[in-house]
């Protein structure tokens, strides 16, 4: 398939780090490293277990993701 490897459409870890993200900073203001760190393994926590639906979803999304890849490249898609 000749699409650029580091394609935004295909990585799923992109939208895992933008759920992380938003557990992270969704929360009080980060004002040491200490609060940090335990905030970062609170968000991973919170992604793995509340937001595992999401990520799952992702995978199975997969198919439909290669799909729309595929008809764009031939021009048959608009979006």
């Amino acid at each position: 398939m000749d699409w650029p490897a580091k394609s935004p459409d295909l990585k799923i870890a992109e939208d895992i780090w933008k759920l992380l993200s938003n557990s992270v900073y969704n929360g009080p203001t980060i004002k040491n490293k200490a609060f940090l760190f335990q905030t970062i393994k609170e968000s991973i926590m919170d992604v793995n277990v509340r937001q595992r639906n999401i990520i799952q979803n992702l995978y199975a999304d997969m198919r439909f993701r290669l799909s729309k890849v595929l008809l764009r490249k031939r021009g048959l898609c608009n979006n």
